[in-house]
């Protein structure tokens, strides 16, 4: 059987620990802080640890989180070292990990802390599009924090369904991204009797859930739908 996972209290210690590129604007630096300030509603004591290129501002003022900066390989190895030992002088109960390359630091997590590993991708899948060295260096390694984790957090039911996740021990459970509602203006229904769709989605990527586009568009005809971040099939043979 898997390992029980911690009861949750008004204090639980919690260290969201995620390597992150892409600036304050992206929508992972606006999930990460979502999530954070979720669980301290929640009366949970949360800290973000960050790697990154970023500049470092962005994350300390939004977030007051602990961030090591990197530029190159060697640099990204001491930034991630010194990064876990600020992680552990945290005394989390709870280390929350966004999925990434395997790190030999992440070995140092603390032993009474339980992990939970948040799934966005199919690893394997993706880096497999990319370069070689990559791509191999994390199929041999991924097992060692999905192994240890004491539960997997997918983004999708298809991604949680993937066979590349299947035979992992911890807990799996799907928690869909979103946005808080109550930060964007709304608007009323347009008044056309024929409504048009946007998708933003990333190609190669299955999960995303371009085939229910597919069976909506055939049930509905009349219907538009705008597809960002797909590649163009229209002149293909």
């Amino acid at each position: 059987g898997t390992r029980p996972l911690p009861e949750a209290d008004s204090s639980m210690r919690i260290a969201y620990f995620a390597h992150v590129n892409g600036g304050s604007r992206s929508g992972v630096f606006h999930k990460i802080a979502g999530q954070a300030e979720q669980w301290r509603t929640e009366g949970h004591i949360v800290r973000v640890f960050v790697l990154t290129r970023d500049d470092a501002a962005h994350w300390q003022w939004a977030l007051g989180a602990e961030v090591c900066r990197y530029d190159r390989v060697l640099s990204r190895m001491t930034a991630m070292t010194k990064l876990v030992r600020a992680m552990r002088r945290f005394h989390p109960k709870v280390v929350y990990l966004r999925q990434d390359l395997f790190y030999p630091q992440m070995l140092c997590f603390p032993a009474h802390a339980a992990l939970i590993v948040e799934v966005n991708t199919d690893d394997l899948y993706e880096y497999a599009l990319g370069r070689r060295i990559r791509a191999f260096s994390n199929a041999r390694t991924r097992d060692i924090m999905l192994r240890r984790a004491r539960g997997l957090v997918f983004v999708t039911a298809e991604l949680s369904l993937r066979p590349t996740f299947r035979n992992y021990p911890g807990r799996h459970g799907v928690v869909t991204n979103g946005i808080r509602l109550e930060a964007y203006p709304t608007f009323p229904a347009p008044a056309s009797e024929h409504p048009r769709l946007v998708f933003i989605g990333t190609a190669g990527q299955p999960w995303h859930g371009v085939d229910k586009l597919v069976t909506l568009a055939v049930m509905r005809r009349d219907w538009r739908f705008d597809i960002v971040g797909m590649r163009d099939e229209t002149h293909s043979s």
